[in-house]
């Protein structure tokens, strides 16, 4: 039987619980990224806005998941029920990906912000002020290329302590570092709104005067643009990994809508703002090192010592998205464990430590895996690259969910509540899309890669130019994050073949006391007693048993 636990959660604290999530690091790197894809500030905006409305479609659409299914757990439990054939398969693949790939890839990507703004609120410096003897494989000098993983390796052990160590205080930190972070977005938001007037009539960057002069129109331009958007959007399905701490008069559907419309009045307030920037130096705010477009606005607005005290709040932020990221994938992997989806490790990865009520194995499982990522990826582009493999796999199993909402409702397995048919249909169709279009060439970013082999930056207040070996602006294949994601979704679909199918198939897994509601399981009442002596491992329900 699921542990019952304390539904505490309002359809206020949803809402705070929502946006929480869905403010991380990308509203302060992204954008640099759409609009270098995008070829234009107007175009950007656009995308902005469709990744507002599909953030929104996918919440309702989660919501009315939420309100039919109750069970906490999100895609572990909607893709079992919408997929329950071949013996939980789709709920393996999203658990594997969310775990190797998705939730580690999001930790490093986040953890490469915080370094880069750290580094710049400290000492004003960016690692291509001198492109002496630069590394010959990570275009970075050697102390350089070290330095930076040292401080992203340095903030993935601190997290991984405090909240091994205590929840209480672990919660305190995190709750901090929240309100930094949305006080953070709301200044920029802020200077949006201030200087809009200015930038349309006074500001000499002509960003306002040709908004969608050079705008890029090709299939290959929309994935690269759309995919950080969707990026930086992220999170708006949390509160249903947390359905049993939802107090029964709260309201789900109002929590997502409610979440989603603030979020996307301040990251597009945010994204006006960063119009401040020169378009040149906005553009190179999204290749290379140079991926914090905040930094940038500061010193277009107040300077450099704005910059500094700017960067350090951007740090503040990142450090606080990637405390929550490492949170929740912690309480992933229990999920799994408890799931059996972990061969051999999931008894071990499931406890919660006696005196802390941390999941510890969990979180150094964890943490050992995103250093061996953050050591061995590539610095430059590092977090473009992570970017678009976590979007690339997630939109896959968010429109593969949204997908099963149609299913269950054409079996008549739930019944169509508040929403109309055609928005889920919209979903994941684009999710489809996502998925399926990404590999098709940005030809614009090909033609940038063979040409462009000078990086400008802003050094003091300075513009400077560094020459950069040939393919300094990206260190990879268009295709090679997409064809990652794919290649991870399949050895997640050979490690379910050889060791949870089988176990399925012979009802040796905790899935068989999901049969105690269908006609006959009377018949097994000894086998589900054993089972349920066995601990947290027969909850459907992946969350239910993490306090």
């Amino acid at each position: 039987m699921a542990l019952q636990r304390n539904r505490f959660l309002t359809t206020l604290s949803g809402i705070g619980n929502n946006c929480n999530n869905m403010i991380g690091v990308g509203i302060f790197s992204t954008p640099g990224l759409v609009l270098s894809s995008a070829g234009s500030p107007g175009m950007a905006l656009v995308y902005w806005i469709i990744g507002a409305f599909m953030s929104l479609f996918g919440s309702l659409s989660y919501a009315e998941l939420g309100s039919s299914i109750k069970d906490g757990g999100g895609e572990v439990v909607y893709l079992k029920r919408s997929f329950p054939y071949p013996h939980a398969l789709f709920s393996y693949m999203f658990s594997f990906s969310i775990i190797v790939a998705i939730r580690p890839g999001t930790i490093v990507a986040e953890a490469n912000i915080f370094t880069q703004s750290i580094s710049y609120a400290f000492t004003a410096y960016n690692p291509c002020d001198d492109s002496d003897s630069l590394h010959p494989e990570w275009n970075l000098k050697s102390y350089e290329f070290w330095r930076i993983r040292i401080i992203s390796v340095a903030a993935i052990l601190g997290i991984t302590a405090y909240q091994i160590l205590s929840k209480k205080w672990a919660n305190r930190i995190n709750q901090t570092l929240a309100i930094i972070k949305i006080l953070t977005l709301f200044t920029i938001a802020l200077i949006g709104f201030i200087y809009m007037k200015r930038s349309i009539h006074d500001w000499g960057n002509n960003n306002w005067k040709n908004y969608f002069k050079n705008s890029k129109l090709t299939p290959g331009s929309f994935i690269s643009s759309i995919l950080p958007v969707l990026f930086t959007y992220s999170g708006w399905n949390n509160l249903n990994f947390t359905l049993d701490e939802l107090h029964p008069e709260a309201s789900l559907t109002l929590s997502n809508i409610s979440s989603v419309v603030i979020v996307s009045i301040l990251y597009i307030l945010a994204n006006i703002g960063y119009t401040m920037v020169p378009y040149d130096l906005a553009v190179q705010s999204g290749s290379g090192l140079n991926e914090i477009i905040g930094v940038q606005l500061a010193l277009s607005v107040g300077g450099q010592n704005a910059a500094r005290i700017l960067a350090f709040f951007i740090a503040c932020s990142a450090f606080g998205a990637l405390a929550v990221v490492f949170s929740t994938g912690a309480r992933i992997i229990v999920a799994a464990a408890n799931q059996e989806y972990i061969p051999l490790f999931s008894p071990c990865l499931r406890k919660l430590n006696k005196r802390t009520d941390t999941p510890v194995n969990a979180l150094l499982a964890q943490a050992i895996w995103c250093l061996l990522i953050a050591l061995c990826s590539p610095t430059r582009d590092c977090f473009k690259f992570l970017v678009f493999v976590t979007e690339h796999s997630s939109w896959f199993y968010l429109g593969l969910t949204v997908f099963g909402l149609l299913l269950l409702r054409r079996r008549g397995e739930i019944e169509r509540q508040f929403l109309p048919t055609a928005i889920p249909i919209i979903f994941a169709l684009f999710a489809a899309w996502i998925f399926f279009g990404s590999f098709i060439p940005d030809e614009t970013s090909q033609n940038q890669k063979q040409n462009n082999t000078n990086f400008t930056i802003i050094i003091k207040g300075l513009q400077k130019t560094c020459e950069l070996p040939h393919e300094a602006n990206t260190t990879y294949h268009y295709y090679l994050p997409y064809l990652t994601s794919v290649i991870v979704t399949l050895v997640g679909v050979i490690f379910w073949y050889f060791f949870v199918g089988p176990r399925f198939a012979n009802n040796e897994s905790p899935a068989k006391n999901e049969g105690a509601n269908n006609e006959g399981a009377n018949n097994e009442g000894a086998n589900n007693e054993d089972a349920n002596n066995e601990g947290p491992a027969n909850n459907e329900n992946s969350f239910s048993s993490i306090s």
